[in-house]
């Protein structure tokens, strides 16, 4: 009898003793959770938070209270539910997960009731299978640990604009090397041809007027070439800022008359063909049309 009441005593005992080192633990691990940074919440099977620390409160404007059950979800935004449900699912399966998404946190409103700063925030979340003793499957459910990226995110997507900006810088350069080679070999095949024709001038027999004519075309293309390697040194001002625009008076008809000349006898015949109709008086040179000088055509 007396052996059955004091065994009756050491298991009261213990079970009070166990519930008290249980008591302890839960206090320590309650006071990690509310004086560490980062957010840990408890899910339960069905995805609804049983508990969340009060690291919640700062990040999101709400108590820690007002998160609990699905009120967590209910802040996800829309787009970022599938993702966020399927990570706490996988984890409660046994297989941890990592999931970045966004959370609408409590902002001041004006008086239109537009939101004085960003309403989302973006949220790291890593959450595994919680393994409690003596617990089934449903009751261990899913512990994750939450952070704010938001600062990461804003600086990947600076960094990809910049990204974008510099292929879009690179393409433009390269559409600027493609015409650039294009002004470039357009008076340089005019040089060539028409000095050919003075080299050869025996042969075919050029008149004086036409060795002049021809010279005076190399001269134009000459100073085209020199216009479009001006060309190139103004996009350097520009780009450094240092660009001053001067324009001058401008005749169209010389410079129509200029292209039509030189470019329309350096290619053959049957490849191209090119003829101008303008009027002598047509554009005379006058204040109000104006261009960079050494610009023209």
């Amino acid at each position: 009898m007396i052996y059955a009441t004091t065994l009756s005593f050491s298991t009261v005992a213990l079970a009070r003793l166990a519930g008290a080192l249980r008591g302890a633990e839960e206090q320590r691990y309650q006071m990690l959770a509310r004086n560490i940074s980062d957010v840990i919440a408890r899910y339960s099977g069905d995805g609804a938070v049983t508990f969340i620390s009060p690291a919640a409160e700062p990040l999101l404007g709400v108590p820690a209270a007002r998160l609990a059950g699905h009120s967590l979800f209910d802040r996800v935004h829309v787009a970022d539910r599938p993702a966020y449900l399927k990570a706490i699912s996988d984890a409660g399966r046994g297989q941890p997960r990592s999931v970045e998404f966004r959370i609408r946190r409590e902002v001041a409103r004006d008086d239109r009731g537009r939101p004085l700063a960003a309403e989302f925030v973006w949220i790291e979340m890593r959450c595994r299978p919680l393994e409690a003793d003596g617990a089934t499957a449903s009751e261990q459910g899913v512990v994750a640990v939450m952070r704010d990226v938001t600062e990461r995110k804003l600086q990947d997507q600076e960094l990809e604009a910049a990204r974008a900006e510099a292929s879009r810088a690179d393409a433009a350069k390269s559409r600027f090397l493609a015409t650039m080679s294009h002004e470039l070999r357009t008076p340089l095949n005019a040089i060539i041809g028409f000095s050919d024709m003075i080299l050869h001038e025996d042969e075919l027999r050029l008149a004086p007027e036409r060795r002049k004519e021809y010279a005076q075309l190399i001269n134009d293309s000459g100073q085209h070439l020199l216009s479009v390697v001006n060309g190139i040194l103004d996009m350097s001002k520009i780009e450094s800022g240092n660009f001053e625009n001067v324009p001058d008076p401008f005749s169209p008809r010389p410079a129509l008359v200029k292209f039509v000349q030189s470019f329309g006898r350096s290619k053959p015949a049957r490849t191209a063909s090119i003829s101008s109709r303008a009027r002598p008086r047509i554009c005379p040179t006058s204040p109000a049309i104006r261009a960079r000088s050494n610009r023209s055509c």
